[in-house]
């Protein structure tokens, strides 16, 4: 088994509605070295982006203000500079009807439950892939 990996630098930002769910996924990437910010809804992540840079984001699909592929259409129209390439992983309760491909914009996407050693390769390889 590898080893996860570091993220002591990087700031993550959790876009997801269910709180327990948003601490749960906090903890672990802090637990990796992550600075963790969290928003409840698209407004409130869109507020924290502009406030300042994150490395990547987290996205949930199914959001009260707005879905999340409203949000990356949003953020993929910014100027480079306030975020419009930071990498993005879709998180989603979504199944069959509701395939990866669909995830437009989103640098990759998991279904929940989701797998923390997977989830933690992934946010490598989306960190690794932009530099």
């Amino acid at each position: 088994m590898t080893a996860p990996p570091a993220l002591h630098g990087k700031t993550i930002l959790v876009i997801e509605d269910n709180a327990d769910s948003a601490e749960l996924i906090a903890y672990s990437l802090r637990s990796l070295g992550a600075t963790v910010v969290t928003a409840a809804s698209t407004g409130e992540a869109q507020s924290q982006i502009v406030r300042g840079k994150v490395d990547l984001i987290l996205c949930d699909i199914a959001l009260p203000d707005a879905d999340g592929v409203q949000f990356m259409t949003w953020l993929r129209a910014l100027p480079p500079q306030l975020g419009s390439t930071t990498p993005c992983i879709a998180i989603t309760a979504f199944g069959e009807y509701y395939p990866p491909a669909y995830a437009r914009g989103f640098n990759a996407y998991m279904k929940k439950p989701l797998d923390m050693p997977k989830l933690a390769a992934l946010i490598d390889k989306a960190l690794t892939d932009k530099t």
